[in-house]
């Protein structure tokens, strides 16, 4: 009895782990955006955008203009 049940534990496993769902693959929105002024102005405009989902991927800085580039994704709703 005992090794009827370790078969049927067994088969569950291996056949239920065959039944979950596969994760699926997330799509994202980008946006590039400039901001103009010190990083403390930069740095609210941000915060009001990650409200919105937006996460920042990469920055630069504007050479001349006192500024900054940011680029930003989402997940694609």
């Amino acid at each position: 009895m005992k090794v009827l049940n370790l078969l049927i534990i067994s088969a569950v496993c291996v056949f239920g782990g065959c039944a979950t769902p596969q994760p699926t693959r997330v799509q994202w929105e980008y946006k590039t955006i400039r901001l103009r002024g010190d990083f403390e102005a930069a740095e609210v405009q941000l915060n009001a955008l990650a409200k919105e989902g937006w996460i920042v991927v990469d920055h630069s800085v504007i050479s001349g203009a006192e500024g900054y580039t940011f680029v930003l994704k989402r997940p694609l709703k």
